[in-house]
């Protein structure tokens, strides 16, 4: 109900396919939208495109292939092991040869 009336979010479901296939379906059919997957999951950094970000609530970055920034301040999230930007890759599907 949350999502349905409180939310601009797609919930997909189907027990038959595991989440990231199912996503990147969805993201495959729709490549003119603006996609955000919201997830702490990592594995979803595969999914990575120029119209693919990931927002991880946990916490609170969005991660795209530009970098990570914090969704509060809009800035940069630094590495604390090299003080340079983070960055998580991505962007390479293996299973449906790429999104982007």
């Amino acid at each position: 109900k949350f999502f349905n009336e409180r939310t601009n979010c797609s919930v997909i479901r189907c027990p038959n396919a595991e989440a990231d296939d199912l996503i990147a379906t969805w993201i495959q059919t729709h490549p003119d939208d603006e996609h955000i997957i919201v997830s702490t999951d990592s594995d979803f950094y595969q999914l990575l495109a120029h119209n693919v970000k990931q927002y991880n609530g946990t916490t609170e970055e969005i991660v795209s292939l530009d970098g990570v920034i914090n969704a509060k301040t809009g800035k940069t999230v630094m590495d604390k092991k090299t003080g340079k930007p983070k960055v998580e890759g991505g962007g390479e599907d293996l299973f449906f040869g790429g999104v982007g």
